[in-house]
């Protein structure tokens, strides 16, 4: 997703529909990305004996914009509640001061994430949605089925983090113009093919921040293999991230490398005025300097060497399988045996006893 928001600043050909990709890739992408490290912090706490609070709670299935500050971030929400918004007063006061004090604590909020005219612009934006809601469109969103209340509190949503991304007042303004369709085309060749190459993933992000996936994972720990396929996909896909990243960074590598060969190339190609009349046999020497067979020569051993590695990786995980199979069947075994046992003592004493 992050690769996606860069794919989509770099184009030169935007269209309504790349904006609200652009619009939806972020809010996935900094939900997942803020949420992630929030959970890997609980994780790592419990480790060490601490337990931290929840920080989200699935906040895009949210039907109004305080459900929604209820849900996401709510460690920061809980702070500046205790810290600025009830000193002030809380909402134990006049309407005016009542108003003051949101502004304030909004504000803030804003300034908390960056100081930058567009944080404090999308603190304030907040400011103003949680008023209107409470005094304009409370009751009327009350009566109102859950989908048709979610629907526009995700478009609000999507609008104001466009501003949070923003690298100035006039991007935003920019942003907000592209997605209302100013001056837009509907869809663009480019926007066409990004929807086609991420469509899949954003797809799946979007299933990932509903609570589908707890849901079958609490039923999926019920079922009786669940002892034993967990460790089993747990280090499955350990294996798997780790081969993805290391073939993302040797990609890099190589590919950095092979392009500098193939720019120096084609260089010399041009310069020299090579005509190929048939074939590359009836050109001229290519020249390559001792330097680029060794570049060459380095190519070809780390990718056989990357190749083995991946190879023993791949082997010692089956062996470790086969082994982790073994041990709990050998476990299951005599634990069936040990209750077998238990059985015919609790048959013989009963025996006796009679």
């Amino acid at each position: 997703l992050g690769l996606f928001l860069e794919i989509f600043r770099a184009s030169g050909e935007k269209s309504l529909l790349f904006y609200w990709l652009y619009a939806l890739g972020f809010c996935l992408h900094i939900y997942f990305d803020f949420s992630g490290y929030s959970d890997m912090a609980i994780g790592l706490g419990r480790i060490f004996g601490f337990k931290f609070p929840e920080n989200f709670n699935y906040p895009f299935l949210s039907g109004s914009v305080q459900e929604f500050w209820r849900r996401w971030h709510m460690t920061l929400g809980g702070w500046f509640r205790d810290y600025l918004y009830i000193p002030l007063g809380g909402s134990r006061v006049s309407k005016a001061k009542w108003l003051r004090n949101v502004l304030f604590v909004w504000m803030f909020t804003g300034l908390w994430h960056g100081a930058a005219w567009n944080f404090v612009l999308w603190g304030l934006m907040f400011a103003v949605l949680l008023t209107v809601e409470k005094f304009l469109l409370g009751k009327a969103m009350a009566k109102l089925p859950g989908w048709a209340v979610r629907i526009p509190v995700l478009v609000v949503l999507l609008l104001s983090f466009v501003v949070f991304n923003a690298s100035s007042l006039a991007q935003a303004a920019a942003d907000i113009g592209g997605m209302l369709g100013a001056g837009m085309p509907l869809t663009s060749v480019e926007s066409l093919y990004y929807l086609r190459s991420y469509g899949l993933l954003l797809a799946v992000a979007m299933v990932g921040a509903t609570p589908l996936v707890k849901k079958l994972a609490l039923r999926v720990e019920k079922a009786r293999f669940a002892a034993y396929a967990e460790p089993v996909l747990l280090c499955a896909l350990l294996l798997a991230v780790t081969l993805w990243s290391t073939a993302l960074y040797l990609g890099d590598v190589h590919l950095g490398l092979l392009k500098t060969l193939a720019m120096t190339l084609t260089t010399r190609y041009h310069t020299r005025h090579i005509h190929c009349a048939e074939n590359l046999r009836t050109c001229e020497c290519w020249g390559l300097r001792s330097t680029e067979y060794c570049a060459l020569l380095w190519l070809l051993l780390n990718f056989l060497f990357y190749l083995g590695l991946i190879f023993g990786l791949l082997s010692l995980f089956g062996l470790g399988l086969a082994l982790f199979l073994l041990l709990c069947c050998c476990g299951n075994y005599a634990h069936k045996q040990r209750c077998h046992d238990d059985k015919n003592r609790l048959t013989y004493v009963s025996h006796c006893i009679s």
